[in-house]
């Protein structure tokens, strides 16, 4: 798998067998079809949490994105 690539782990079960908790604002972008730009935005605003590990080490919680994501959902079956 390329380096930066967030993609799920699927086991034999179907089911997600690895998630990260953390991501790159690159990974978060991608992941979700948006401009690292606007995550900036985001992330500027207080919408999407972020944790800074170092001078230019950023990090998101993948949780707390998914999460952003999912409250922005405006009809259709909740699961």
């Amino acid at each position: 798998m390329p380096y930066g690539k967030l993609a799920p782990m699927i086991n034999i079960s179907g089911k997600e067998a690895h998630s990260p908790l953390y991501a790159t604002r690159a990974q978060i972008a991608a992941r979700y079809s948006i401009s690292p730009r606007h995550l900036d935005y985001l992330i500027k605003d207080g919408i999407i949490p972020s944790v800074r590990l170092g001078k230019r080490c950023l990090r998101i919680p993948v949780s707390e994105a998914d999460a952003y994501v999912k409250s922005l959902l405006t009809g259709g079956i909740e699961q």
